[in-house]
């Protein structure tokens, strides 16, 4: 059948941008493995030996990408792919460089990202699970804040988990000038406030005020990604679906 040449161009076209695709998703992941690398020989050299093992981890989660779009039979947007690199990278330097203490919302702005990072990916899981029949995009939003929001949930169970048996700190902690506690009351019926707090001394350590073991942190980490998870939903709603991070493989080749 011959065809027209419109037909011809959009052919083209398609043929032409999957290589250019593949030749910036080989960049970013190059980059992303050099970067790990040199963050290692830091590490190393810096005696840190807390970082160690996550750089090496580093290693392979660069790679995560393309592997997740093999195992799943997708593929995601160039955009996303090189989005999902970076994650892991900020992620690695919130250690290997302290930037979660250098910069006061390094951690809360990664957390936003891995909710709509989520999101992104749960979304396609209504078209994973059901391949025969189109999923509704109500059904993929909410999919995609159910997920995100789940693995949200999973990752303070495994901060929680860490810090109980080794003895990290990954839930920070916050100190706080106010408490509101029951305890604080003889009857335990009614809320007790102390005010004001400008000192706690804890085995003579002195310390600026109350320390919470890790629920704020905790907190606040869930509601950014549950935030991050809730735009992405709003976004796809009101795109109707139009710009899918993710899409089956069989629709549009593998670079």
């Amino acid at each position: 059948m011959i065809r027209s040449l419109s037909e011809i161009r959009i052919a083209d076209t398609e043929a032409a941008v999957v290589p250019q695709e593949y030749t910036i998703r080989v960049i970013g992941a190059a980059a992303g493995e050099l970067f790990t690398l040199f963050s290692l020989v830091h590490a190393i050299s810096g005696y840190d030996v807390k970082s160690i093992p996550v750089c090496l981890l580093t290693f392979a989660l660069v790679l995560l990408p393309g592997l997740v779009e093999r195992f799943f039979r997708c593929r995601m947007s160039t955009g996303v792919y090189l989005l999902c690199i970076l994650y892991v990278l900020c992620s690695m330097a919130g250690d290997a460089y302290q930037m979660d203490d250098r910069v006061q919302l390094w951690d809360k702005l990664l957390h936003t990202m891995g909710g709509v990072l989520f999101a992104m990916y749960g979304a396609y899981l209504p078209c994973l699970m059901n391949k025969k029949d189109k999923a509704g995009v109500l059904l993929c939003a909410v999919f995609a804040i159910c997920f995100s929001v789940t693995i949200s949930v999973l990752w303070e169970f495994y901060e929680f988990g860490v810090d109980q048996l080794i003895g990290l700190d990954m839930q920070r902690d916050t100190l706080l000038t106010a408490i509101d506690s029951r305890l604080l009351s003889s009857d335990l019926n009614t809320v007790e406030s102390i005010s004001n707090i400008e000192s706690v001394t804890v085995n003579g350590i002195k310390l600026a005020g109350y320390i919470d073991i890790g629920l704020i942190d905790t907190m606040t980490d869930m509601l950014v990604e549950t935030l991050g998870a809730l735009l992405y939903a709003a976004f796809y709603l009101i795109t109707q679906g139009e710009y899918p991070a993710f899409r089956p493989a069989e629709k549009e080749r593998l670079p």
